[in-house]
């Protein structure tokens, strides 16, 4: 990450635009998200045709800040600038999914930037959309059938970032339901076939394979230990995206907590350095990884801001994290003893994720409801057991 005294002294120099841009990107870093705002939509009416950048960034501000308004207003700048581009189609339907909760209405979009993206990048781009609505849906065996596709589309790339997202995807998506075995057979072989791949900068290999094989238990605590502190040295070596402190502790700390000891020992290592990631890739996934660590260390207040934030992210993406946040940030509100807004969000899991016997989010939502009594609760729970 950049030095936002740096960016400021910049702007000193410069005007137009991409003063404005500067300006944005510093108040970004400074944590200053209504200067980050106005910065960019300065930058956008400054040079409509030059500002592409300024609104991709904006999108990806309010996105995650759950403005989904906001969001699908910066999109459709986008579309108006240059219709013939895909991106802003792309931010367009992450606003949809968090203005209407409609897997419909995503794809009638995301059928307009299929239509865009280059035939290389078409078939991968569409597979990956498919199994997020999948997953959204509860669909969960269609949800392979487009990782495989997804797998298949990118088969002859090298690139490490693009050959490990459906690893990493069906690892998730097997731990989630239950089916260890697959989730082993699958981080076994993402180990040994990533030896081959190119680096890629803001890819973390090393970490990516130690994480596999962490969660699904191919190796212990210790051996863990042992292969995180390594990888955080050859992180440290590479400089670029990962000298910052935060980003290292995110990947080899955050994404590997299983428990209350692994979220303790996550909490202690954290560096002091602010801001922990600039708001334009604060996404669902950073927040819900984040609360859960916190909620699993107990720190009750940092994990409530964090997760009620991933709840109102507006994104299709990542759709395991739509409900793990959910219903983490309902035992959140549980502990809080704010048992209305907890079944809320029980709820929204259950409404999807209910029919799911194999669930762990479903089955865990649904044992924190009935424990609070929540409404609807008994019946989701006996078709889960049945």
């Amino acid at each position: 990450m950049q030095d936002p005294t740096t960016l400021l002294a910049t702007v000193q120099h410069i005007e137009g635009a991409l003063a404005h841009w500067y300006r944005g990107r510093a108040a970004d870093l400074l944590e200053d998200v209504a200067g980050a705002r106005k910065s960019f939509q300065e930058c956008a009416a400054t040079a409509p045709r030059g500002g592409i950048d300024c609104l991709l960034w904006l999108a990806g501000i309010e996105s995650n800040e759950g403005a989904c308004e906001d969001a699908a207003l910066a999109a459709k700048q986008l579309i108006a600038i240059d219709s013939s581009a895909p991106q802003g189609y792309h931010w367009l339907a992450r606003a949809e999914f968090g203005r209407s909760q409609q897997t419909s209405a995503v794809r009638a979009i995301l059928e307009e930037r299929w239509a865009r993206l280059p035939e290389p990048q078409r078939e991968a781009e569409h597979r990956r959309d498919e199994f997020d609505l999948a997953v959204l849906d509860g669909r969960f065996e269609q949800a392979y059938e487009s990782l495989d596709a997804w797998d298949h589309a990118i088969a002859h790339s090298a690139d490490a970032h693009e050959r490990a997202m459906p690893f990493t995807c069906r690892i998730d998506l097997d731990l989630e339901l239950g089916r260890t075995e697959a989730a082993r057979r699958a981080a076994t072989s993402f180990v040994e076939a990533s030896q081959a791949w190119l680096p890629e900068e803001t890819w973390d290999m090393p970490a990516e394979r130690t994480r596999a094989l962490y969660l699904t238990d191919q190796i212990g605590r210790s051996a863990f230990r042992q292969r995180r502190a390594q990888d955080e040295l050859e992180l440290r070596a590479r400089n670029g995206w990962w000298a910052a402190p935060n980003v290292r502790w995110f990947d080899s700390y955050v994404q590997n907590v299983k428990d209350a000891e692994d979220a303790r020992v996550a909490v202690a290592a954290q560096p002091a350095t602010r801001p922990f990631l600039e708001a334009a890739f604060r996404n669902r996934y950073v927040d819900s990884e984040l609360g859960r660590m916190y909620l699993y260390a107990g720190q009750l207040d940092k994990s409530l801001e964090l997760l009620r934030r991933a709840t109102k992210s507006c994104s299709y993406v990542r759709g395991l994290y739509v409900f793990r946040a959910h219903a983490l940030y309902g035992d959140a509100l549980a502990r809080r003893a704010r048992p209305r807004e907890a079944c809320e969000h029980y709820a929204y899991v259950l409404q999807r994720w209910g029919h799911e016997p194999g669930s762990r989010t479903a089955r865990d939502a649904t044992e924190s409801a009935l424990r609070l009594g929540c409404r609807g609760s008994t019946d989701t729970a006996l078709r889960l057991r049945r």
